[in-house]
């Protein structure tokens, strides 16, 4: 499947509910699997909404997932958090059971109280747990979504707060041996600035400035968490960007690299075989 998509277009394929070109038509979307997956043969292509944060619940049933590139497989419950513009792809079992919440991106941290712990756990992709009050809130929120009633917004919207919230919390992020909250708080504020400066070449200087620490502080709190340092952490989650993009679309080498913020191709390239051991030409296949 993603060999196809490879060859097949220039961009990785952005897909938007219902098909609006606009803004999005309600307060979020809930559906079940089998609501759309039934009628694609139970395969959902590689693709990403830039602008729809998605939690999706399997409660029963055996399924694989290609994520960023890279595919995992799963026979039992498991709850996805797929944020903006991660590239995702489905071939599930026939009959699957569970459900799909599409958050447009602009109002999730409305919904959310603008709560920076819960955007920062929510802020990359997780396969988590689901525990049995969340399997319970997606019920009711799908109740709720095939309603009509006066009071169906403002509902929608707590019962989403809640899910979310149910999601952060199991989305934890685990402390390193001795590490404290303030540490990983750090690490979170840390992350959430990569992503919205990952294009821009922030150093690990101007990322310690942004959080208001010195750099060898991050660096310190980065090889408690990780094992690599601050600097190695910026590369790794560029190279992941990178991976993406050469793993679903035809791009160049070249036009990847300065979208990334590089001014030399060459560069980038060393970092890519410095991260990945192999050179983006490689890794394409």
């Amino acid at each position: 499947m993603s060999g196809t998509n490879r060859t097949s277009r220039r961009e990785i394929r952005s897909f938007a509910l219902y098909g609006e070109s606009a803004r999005f038509p309600d307060v979020l979307h809930c559906e079940t699997i089998s609501d759309r997956a039934a009628e694609n043969a139970w395969t959902i292509r590689t693709h990403r909404h830039p602008l729809l944060h998605q939690l999706i619940l399997i409660e029963e049933g055996r399924f694989s997932v290609w994520i960023d590139g890279v595919r995992r497989e799963f026979a039992r419950p498991v709850l996805m958090n797929v944020p903006p513009d991660h590239v995702h792809g489905f071939r599930f079992s026939q009959g699957m059971r569970g459900y799909v919440l599409s958050v447009p991106s602009e109002t999730l941290p409305d919904i959310c109280y603008r709560d920076e712990t819960v955007m920062a756990r929510l802020a990359k992709p997780a396969f988590l747990e689901p525990s049995a009050p969340l399997v319970a809130a997606f019920g009711r929120l799908h109740g709720w979504h095939e309603s009509p009633g006066e009071l169906r917004a403002p509902v929608l919207r707590a019962i989403a707060c809640e899910i979310l919230c149910l999601a952060a919390s199991q989305a934890r992020p685990r402390a390193a041996p001795g590490g404290s909250p303030r540490q990983i708080q750090l690490i979170e504020s840390f992350e959430t600035l990569l992503q919205a400066h990952l294009r821009e070449r922030w150093r690990a200087g101007d990322y310690a400035r942004a959080l208001g620490v010195s750099p060898t502080h991050l660096t310190r709190i980065c090889r408690a968490a990780a094992g690599i340092s601050a600097s190695a952490w910026i590369d790794r989650a560029t190279v992941t960007e990178a991976c993406r993009q050469l793993a679903y679309t035809v791009r160049p080498v070249s036009q990847i690299s300065y979208d990334l913020g590089y001014e030399d191709p060459s560069h980038f390239s060393r970092v890519f075989r410095r991260v990945m051991g192999l050179s983006p030409s490689a890794y394409r296949g």
